[in-house]
């Protein structure tokens, strides 16, 4: 028979053990929460940690590569310009007298050589002397720090000195010639591009041309319609000659798409002065290619990869991404899209004995290179010595 007694001991004892248990329980649980918030805390700082070493190797991938595009493009050193002794009234390392006033070289200015080439495949290599011709030229200078740019129009007809390549690369010598011919003789477009730079960098008295950018034509169609198409006024009638029908009137305001502004460039008639009219139209579709472009991208940066994978068939060029990083940064760091100031060459148009022939005036080229790459002097400071009290009592 049980014990009530020893019954209700065993009951307490029990729940006494219970309760015991639970409190050791709990008290062994414990110590384990600051554990877990440790380890919590571990991971979350190794992730930190992570996230903050790839920030530095971003951030200083990018410094590096800014860095490196600042010294390919920015001229630390005084450029080798020369212009006639008798067109200046002095010259002396940055700094330039013309017509009475001083003028001083801005080393925060990059020069970019744009060709518009007359070929079907741009990437594709071909053959010294007949590898295309570089219809449209102009040397773009942009000011670093105040982000003004400057366009220099070339006409392709300019006669300029064209160093000259047999079929098999083989240097031949100097030729006074088209300009739009020095791409001809290069196998590749890079050959190409650089014997252009060197015969624009000629015109211009020694100006340093940095980088360049030459685009098959009918890549224009494909970028043109890629931004959404350009607005421009017609500087003239221009027809369709596949069809004969207009594509624009003359004061006519419309939006051309790839295939007119196409037409709208190359149209050319054969009278002397069909070229020079061809310039005007060439810098006045430029200027608002440039607008539409600029004001897209600053409306959504995110364009950059679209409008860069577009064009990239159609393009050869020595911009590298270090270039293009230090490019970018400049614009991102406040240098806002300005419009171009336009400075073009004067001179005389001919029918030469072979093809025409447009002669550039020494002085409007000259006056072109202060406005791209020169600033105003600041006014020379010169010290006046005072006559001592000493000196002034003596005599």
């Amino acid at each position: 028979m049980t014990n009530p007694q020893t019954e209700e001991k065993t009951t307490t004892e029990k729940e006494f053990e219970d309760l015991i248990g639970m409190e050791a329980t709990a008290e062994t649980k414990k110590p384990e929460e600051p554990k877990k918030r440790s380890r919590a805390k571990r991971i979350i700082w190794i992730i930190l940690l992570i996230l903050l070493l790839l920030l530095l190797a971003v951030g200083g991938t990018f410094a590096w590569m800014y860095y490196q595009g600042q010294k390919d493009l920015l001229n630390s050193e005084t450029p080798a310009i020369k212009p006639p002794e008798t067109l200046v009234d002095s010259s002396d390392g940055d700094r330039v007298v013309y017509k009475g006033v001083a003028y001083e070289y801005n080393h925060d200015v990059t020069a970019i050589l744009v060709a518009g080439v007359d070929k079907k495949d741009i990437q594709a290599e071909g053959v010294y002397g007949q590898n295309g011709q570089a219809d449209t030229l102009f040397l773009a200078t942009l000011d670093t720090k105040t982000g003004d740019i400057h366009i220099i129009p070339i006409s392709r007809e300019t006669m300029v000195d064209v160093d000259r390549y047999s079929a098999d690369g083989s240097y031949i010598g100097v030729e006074k010639t088209q300009l739009c011919l020095a791409y001809a003789y290069g196998a590749t477009g890079e050959e190409g591009c650089e014997n252009v730079v060197r015969s624009v960098s000629r015109l211009l008295y020694g100006v340093p041309i940095n980088s360049y950018v030459a685009i098959d034509l009918d890549g224009v169609k494909t970028i043109t319609d890629a931004i959404g198409g350009i607005p421009i006024t017609a500087l003239e009638d221009v027809p369709d000659l596949r069809t004969g029908e207009l594509i624009v009137r003359k004061g006519e305001t419309a939006t051309l798409n790839g295939k007119q502004a196409l037409i709208y460039m190359r149209h050319r008639d054969t009278d002397p002065q069909a070229n020079n009219r061809r310039m005007l139209r060439l810098r006045q579709f430029f200027s608002a290619f440039i607008a539409k472009a600029g004001g897209n991208l600053k409306e959504n940066i995110g364009l950059l990869p679209k409008y860069y994978d577009t064009a990239s068939p159609y393009i050869v060029t020595d911009i590298t991404l270090s270039k293009m990083t230090y490019l970018v940064g400049c614009t991102l760091s406040g240098s806002n899209w300005k419009s171009p100031n336009y400075h073009s060459i004067t001179g005389t148009s001919m029918d030469g004995e072979i093809n025409a022939e447009f002669h550039a005036d020494t002085a409007s080229a000259y006056e072109a290179v202060l406005a791209a790459f020169y600033n105003l002097a600041e006014p020379e400071t010169t010290t006046e010595t005072t006559p001592s009290t000493s000196q002034t009592e003596a005599e």
